[in-house]
């Protein structure tokens, strides 16, 4: 039987031997892997990915991302941007193209102690290993101009990466808005064909021309860039809205009904919808973009949604949604 066949494969093996016989220098990086082993391994699977391709992808996990995790999350503590529980790791699906995806933000003993205030020590060191990994040399803006994070994505036996970076830290100390900020980096990039559908963008995510949001409810806080050649990496604006509705997110996800034509947009509102529903997400205003959560908190009340247009100097669209 299909089953008996893999729950006996060598994979199956390979996957116990690699908990087994994992060595780490200290418990906390142990009781990282603990905690996440077993979230990653189950949506692989529940993605349907091959067992051959799940092992490459927990190795990474082990060997890359978890000595740069820091200290394990306890109550009243949140060292980090990447969830709104301050947890330093986010695991996503993209389901339209089956990509399963790592957030992290790396951190070290220095940041957390605060001899490293702006985290720029840890992140340096992982994009170097990663870097390494991909063998060649990842196109980065310098560090220390902002908060950072990286994310490794896994699609169709293959691993990418990406960074993401928050303008918090450098616009409070310019006074430069976090929309001009990420729409003056995504400028300088000068990138053929995205004129257009910048203008497009900022009309759908609710932004100015000069970033500031025409909607006081909607606040630009991320730029994410893939780490290849800028001429083929896709930009990724996000915003986050305290106005929390299926109608606001519909209208995020169909960039104000540009996309309604679109198939796959559609399919992906559709699946939207089902998730939606399930979760039984209360609509309603969020006076906080960040509650104050804690790790093991499993309430969404208070939580406000996340949005993100797409740009892809790549592809004949230019500009999507999520």
């Amino acid at each position: 039987m299909t089953i008996a066949t893999d729950v006996l494969c060598p994979q199956e093996g390979a996957f116990k031997l690699l908990h087994k016989y994992s060595w780490f220098p200290n418990d906390v990086q142990r009781r990282w892997w603990e905690y996440t082993r077993p979230n990653l391994l189950k949506l692989l699977r529940d993605a349907q990915y091959p067992q051959k391709d799940q092992l490459p992808c927990l190795y990474l996990l082990q060997r890359l991302l978890v000595p740069y995790l820091g200290t394990f999350p306890v109550a009243g503590r949140a060292p980090s941007n990447v969830t709104t529980y301050g947890v330093p790791f986010e695991l996503g699906w993209n389901l339209l193209h089956n990509i399963v995806r790592i957030g992290f933000e790396p951190l070290s003993h220095f940041a957390e102690s605060g001899v490293d205030a702006s985290n720029m020590i840890a992140p340096d060191e992982c994009l170097t290993r990663l870097a390494r990994l991909f063998k060649k040399k990842a196109p980065l803006p310098k560090f220390g101009r902002g908060q950072q994070t990286l994310a490794v994505e896994f699609q169709n036996g293959g691993i990418s990466a990406k960074a993401l970076f928050f303008p918090g830290v450098k616009s409070m100390a310019t006074g430069i808005p976090p929309g001009k900020l990420i729409l003056d980096s995504i400028e300088r990039l000068a990138l053929s064909g995205l004129k257009e559908p910048v203008h497009h963008l900022c009309t759908s995510l609710g932004l100015q021309d000069d970033g500031h949001p025409t909607d006081t409810a909607i606040a630009p806080f991320l730029l994410g860039v893939d780490l290849c050649t800028p001429e083929r990496s896709r930009l990724k604006f996000y915003v986050t809205d305290q106005v929390v509705s299926w109608d606001r997110v519909a209208d995020m996800w169909t960039l104000r009904g540009k996309r309604l034509g679109d198939p796959q947009c559609a399919d992906g509102l559709t699946l939207l919808r089902q998730l939606w529903d399930l979760l039984e997400i209360p609509e309603g205003y969020r006076s906080n973009i960040r509650p104050g959560l804690y790790f093991w908190d499993t309430s969404s009340q208070g939580l406000p949604t996340r949005h993100d247009g797409e740009l892809d100097p790549v592809s004949q669209e230019k500009l999507s949604g999520e």
